[in-house]
């Protein structure tokens, strides 16, 4: 793909991942991995980033601090199954604040990004954040639900 964000399990794969991408011809990646161990940006610590562009790889770290929000323990946003899962879905979508929604901001923001539909990581996060804000993700998801459940 030309074009995407991709978390990583280990640190030590996020510059040599972007590397491998620019050679396989991509244009704009962000790999990632988060101090605290997940393969997203985090909330709960900084986020080691490489950025792939038109063949140029940069490396740099963010934190959710950077972008207004509060850094919170991941270990919040553990689930108990599919119920609970759907719950904090639609909370987010619900535009309810909390870490939940600040991951998805934080994530969705950079693969906005990473798609060029803007020109920097924090037009990313705040065109995200105006997506859920507004009702536009949650009516997105209902109209791809309706169409899902017609087959």
């Amino acid at each position: 793909a030309p074009n995407q964000l991709l978390g990583v399990f280990a640190d030590e794969l996020v510059e040599p991942l972007a590397q491998v991408l620019g050679k396989l011809g991509s244009q704009h990646v962000l790999v990632v991995h988060s101090e605290d161990g997940m393969d997203e940006i985090s909330i709960g610590a900084p986020t080691n980033v490489a950025e792939l562009v038109n063949g140029k790889v940069t490396t740099y770290r963010i934190s959710p601090e950077q972008f207004g929000m509060r850094r919170a323990d991941i270990s919040t946003l553990a689930v108990d199954g599919a119920e609970a899962s759907l719950k904090i879905i639609n909370a987010v979508l619900d535009n309810q604040a909390g870490a939940a929604r600040d991951i998805v901001v934080l994530n969705a923001g950079a693969a906005i990004y990473a798609a060029d539909l803007v020109d920097s990581l924090e037009v990313g996060v705040q065109k995200a954040n105006e997506v859920i804000a507004s009702g536009a993700a949650k009516e997105k998801l209902a109209a791809l639900v309706k169409v899902s459940n017609s087959f």
